[in-house]
């Protein structure tokens, strides 16, 4: 983007500087166009290319999120997340991953087998939250997807072991 808009400015500075590399008798004066060209192209694109590696390096974690940032050259999860807000890092060295840390809401059906080994069915719904400081723990521990991976499995099993404990009568 920031490319597209170099030219475009380079375009225009070279028509606003027409008198000096256009002659009305002799057409275009390669060298004097030349010399503008690697003029403006210099400066401009290296201010695009600036603007190009800050807008890399600014990330905005949004609210209820937090950002857990993976550094390409430690080869690993930074142990703290990023806050919500702007933040800043290393353009293509570390990525970042957003992590909802809002309360979140999963219902499971469940079936197990009761004291007298009759069988029961239960719907089940659970609000959980990750802790804030936690987050680049689960990620790399579960990654994204540590509902399925360990919430889920844990309600199945403690489902199974109360049902357990009651006959069907009881429960």
């Amino acid at each position: 983007m920031y490319f597209t808009l170099a030219a475009i400015i380079i375009t225009i500075l070279l028509v606003l500087k027409k008198d000096a590399w256009f002659d009305v008798k002799h057409g275009v004066l390669w060298d004097q166009f030349s010399i503008l060209l690697f003029r403006y192209a210099g400066v401009i694109l290296i201010l695009a290319l600036g603007a190009t590696l800050a807008d890399d390096a600014v990330v905005v974690v949004p609210a209820g999120q937090r950002g857990v940032v993976y550094d390409i050259l430690r080869k690993g999860v930074r142990p703290e997340p990023l806050g919500e807000g702007f933040n800043f890092i290393v353009p293509f060295i570390q990525q970042i991953t957003l992590m909802d840390v809002r309360v979140q809401k999963d219902t499971y059906d469940a079936t197990a087998q009761s004291k007298d080994l009759q069988t029961v069915h239960a719907k089940v719904s659970l609000n959980f939250r990750p802790m804030e400081q936690e987050t680049p723990a689960i990620y790399k521990n579960f990654g994204l997807g540590y509902s399925d991976k360990v919430i889920s499995p844990a309600v199945q099993e403690a489902i199974k072991q109360v049902s357990a404990k009651f006959t069907a009568e009881e429960l």
